[in-house]
């Protein structure tokens, strides 16, 4: 079992750190311009964002993760699409309502892993720690 929850937690340490960095240290590349040298030019609103993101991302990404553990989205897959293809029906409002839902389950499913990796790490702790005391 710890070695499945190994691999939840780096699962979970990549949803987590990888769009930290990806803001934190790709945001003079994206928003900055170039000079005639070729060295980027941050402009103080990109400075701005980096000193904010250091106290704010945290809180975002937690109620990121709560709203992912609470909403759980349901789709009905035969439903969705044109006579059963991928081609959007424009007579159908279930279909919009359906691809939607499809849509917001994609957009939840990182912080779904790290709600549900805190879970087990939590189970299997409470778990370990009852057998210990038992014996």
């Amino acid at each position: 079992m710890f070695g499945k929850l190994a691999v939840v937690w780096a699962l979970s340490l990549a949803v987590l750190l990888i769009p930290y960095f990806a803001l934190r240290f790709g945001a003079p590349w994206i928003v900055g311009s170039y000079r005639s040298d070729g060295r980027i030019v941050v402009a103080c609103a990109v400075y701005r964002f980096v000193v904010a993101l250091n106290i704010h991302y945290w809180w975002v990404f937690a109620a990121y993760v709560i709203l992912a553990a609470v909403i759980t989205p349901n789709y009905d897959r035969e439903n969705m699409g044109l006579f059963g293809t991928f081609i959007d029906n424009p007579f159908s409002f279930q279909d919009d309502y359906n691809r939607t839902m499809f849509t917001l389950m994609i957009l939840l499913a990182p912080g779904k892993i790290v709600a549900h990796t805190l879970h087990y790490t939590f189970v299997e702790i409470r778990d370990h720690l009852s057998w210990r005391s038992v014996g």
